[in-house]
């Protein structure tokens, strides 16, 4: 076997830039602003790089689409349209650094998904190639695992050889150069690779050939038994409901959805072997996969549905009614058309996912509908006037966890202007109130979140929902100092303090220990020397003052207490964590206590 060239290699990668330039570029801007992330120059965020990915799949497929047609032009005019979408996604929708819009988080998901989608579909639009529409897919699925290997084996040679270097001559490299390596080697070499081997005659693909012998025995072997163990439990399950006539549990929900992807995957990847005599095995599943999938989408709405009426519809949900509802119709299809052409299912899976994400019907405006929806039907039950609360009444403990509850999900969510029709006070000053500090819209400290929570659903239920303690913990409080700024001077002896609730007696020496004790009259340290307490320090003034502010970073100065009684003591608290429980108010403690 003769191995090729680097004048060869070089002219293949010339080529590939040549047919997806747009692509590529995608990739190395993609690239270079996630290496900018890694110390935070140039203002850089996740969004940036987020739209870039999305924009190397979108352009990928443009291209392609063009190419099958032979139209330069319209591979010119496809690219610069692209990289208007990107942008405009990016500037309006794409996740912030932290992911905490969920919105946005799940809109990037989907949409990546529909990318890749387009580009196994985008050659065939207009074409009925069957056998070239699978082998298409199969060297692209065959060339995204094969970039992977060659990717890794890159970077950990790459990566072995530095580090090497680096020991050998002393060269003190920065350990950042392992992160830009792999970002090159993943985001640029693999993208590149890639599309190096994307087939250029398109139509020489319908031509028979022999099916790949791996593939084979990859989806005989693996694939379909898989299929058939998940059927067995789900439908030893399904009796199990039948007998003792219960309702689904909500994971059954998840494994019918796994069932269904391994399935869909094993019967598009052994589509040629259909009337292959010599895998009747395979040709065995193609037949009975589908129908047996069609009881299966009954338990699947039994479970959804089930919890769907007992707490409304949120997002996930949503996709599990939505996926269910296209498996059904993909399966009957596929029972009852003679043609059960594979092409459909992505396809059809590019329209919902669009669907899912855009418009009034999205997830995300039917999530929020139903569950402000929800909120209205419990004032109506307890004759609360709509759009004209701002005193709550007492509820039962069950009415008064679903308030929560969907008072939660709106703050989590950063909608909580989707409720104001359900309030008399404006719920912008409520929040300009609680977090007045310069957020993004809609994007709230954890702290903040709770306050808001609370605020939000007392004005509904004045019943507090049985909790644990995590859940009644309300605000942390930290100092926005360090320790190299604290004073220290007149003081000989530091100790770190750890403390929660009303913990055991902490050893700090051979001589000093300090324990915290709190109830509903005190909150203070005991200090004591052996076994004599000879000194406290008072909390409950700092809670006074820290209950009434708006910010969780305090200045180190009013963090710090001093102790009374013999033994002088300083406490410089680092962060404190406050609970709504008048018994324990102070959940955990992290500071610094001096001794003279």
């Amino acid at each position: 076997m003769k191995l090729p060239s680097f004048s060869y290699l070089a002219g293949m990668a010339k080529i590939s830039f040549g047919r997806f330039y747009a692509t590529l570029l995608f990739a190395i801007c993609g690239s270079y602003l996630a290496m900018l992330m890694i110390n935070d120059n140039a203002g850089t965020n996740i969004g940036a790089v987020l739209s870039c990915s999305l924009g190397l799949s979108l352009s990928l497929a443009g291209s392609l689409f063009a190419e099958r047609r032979g139209n330069k032009n319209l591979k010119h005019i496809l690219s610069v349209v692209t990289v208007g979408i990107v942008w405009a996604y990016w500037f309006w929708l794409a996740p912030s650094n932290e992911f905490e819009d969920i919105n946005r988080t799940i809109t990037y998901f989907v949409l990546v998904i529909v990318a890749h989608l387009m580009v196994a579909v985008a050659p065939y639009v207009g074409h009925n190639d069957r056998k070239g529409f699978w082998r298409y897919n199969q060297l692209l699925f065959s060339r995204f695992i094969l970039s992977g290997i060659f990717s890794a084996a890159l970077f950990g040679g790459l990566a072995l050889a530095i580090g090497a270097s680096d020991q050998l001559f002393e060269l003190d490299l920065n350990r950042d150069i392992f992160l830009y390596l792999w970002i090159a080697v993943a985001g640029v070499f693999s993208t590149w690779f890639f599309v190096a081997g994307i087939p250029q005659d398109f139509e020489s693909l319908n031509e028979e050939r022999v099916f790949p012998v791996m593939l084979k025995i990859f989806v005989q072997y693996i694939l379909i038994p898989l299929v058939f163990i998940y059927m067995i439990i789900l439908y030893a399950y399904g009796l199990k409901i039948l007998f003792t006539w219960q309702l689904p549990r909500g994971m059954v929900s998840m494994l019918i959805m796994s069932y269904s992807v391994v399935g869909i995957l094993a019967v598009l990847l052994s589509e040629p072997l259909r009337t292959d005599a010599s895998a009747s095995w395979v040709r065995l599943f193609s037949r009975i996969f589908f129908r047996a999938t069609l009881p299966l989408i009954v338990l699947l709405y039994a479970a959804t549905w089930a919890r769907v009426g007992k707490y409304g519809i949120t997002e996930s949900r949503y996709f599990l009614s939505l996926l269910g509802l296209w498996l059904g119709i993909i399966s009957l299809y596929f029972v009852f058309s003679k043609e059960q052409n594979i092409r459909i299912i992505p396809r059809s899976l590019i329209v919902i996912g669009l669907l899912s994400v855009l418009g009034p019907w999205s997830a995300f405006s039917v999530s929020e509908y139903s569950q402000r929806l929800r909120l209205a039907h419990i004032m109506k039950k307890y004759n609360l006037p709509v759009g004209g609360t701002n005193k709550g009444v007492a509820m039962s403990v069950d009415d008064a966890k679903e308030v929560h509850a969907i008072v939660a999900y709106f703050v989590e969510k950063g909608s909580i202007e989707k409720l104001q029709p359900l309030y008399s006070v404006s719920l912008s000053g409520v929040v300009k109130e609680i977090a007045p500090v310069e957020n993004e819209p809609g994007r709230y400290s954890w702290d903040q979140r709770r306050k808001l929570e609370k605020e939000l659903a007392t004005m509904i239920c004045t019943t507090k929902p049985q909790t644990d303690v995590a859940e009644d913990m309300i605000q942390t409080f930290g100092c926005n100092g360090t320790t190299e700024g604290f004073n220290i001077s007149g003081y000989s002896r530091a100790h770190e303090l750890h403390l929660y609730g009303n913990s055991d007696i902490t050893e700090l020496s051979d001589s000093i220990s300090v324990q915290m004790k709190q109830s509903s009259e005190q909150v203070m340290l005991g200090i004591k020397k052996g076994d004599l307490q000879t000194g406290q320090v008072d909390l409950k003034p700092l809670l006074q003052r820290l209950s009434k502010a708006k910010n969780s970073d305090q200045p180190a100065d009013s963090l710090t207490i001093f102790s009374a009684g013999a033994t002088e003591a300083k406490v410089i608290i680092r962060s404190i964590s406050l609970s709504d429980s008048k018994k324990t108010p102070i959940n955990s403690l992290d500071a610094l206590i001096l001794f003279k």
